[in-house]
C-alpha cells in the first residue's frame, strides 16, 4: 500500500496524541476515501 506524508499543526497533534486508542490512519483513510466520492459525484453533475 502507498504511503503518503502530511504535516498537521503541533497543536493538533498534542489532542491526537492525548486519544492513543484511537487508529489516526484508519480515521484518515476513511476521511480520504469519503472526500475522493464527493468530488466523483460533484464532477459527474458538472459534467466534468
Amino acid at each position: 500500500m502507498p504511503r503518503i506524508t502530511l504535516s498537521i499543526p503541533d497543536d493538533l497533534k498534542k489532542r491526537m496524541d492525548a486519544l492513543p486508542h484511537v487508529n489516526w490512519a484508519s480515521v484518515i483513510r476513511r476521511g480520504l476515501e469519503r472526500r475522493v466520492e464527493k468530488l466523483k459525484r460533484f464532477e459527474q453533475m458538472e459534467g466534468w
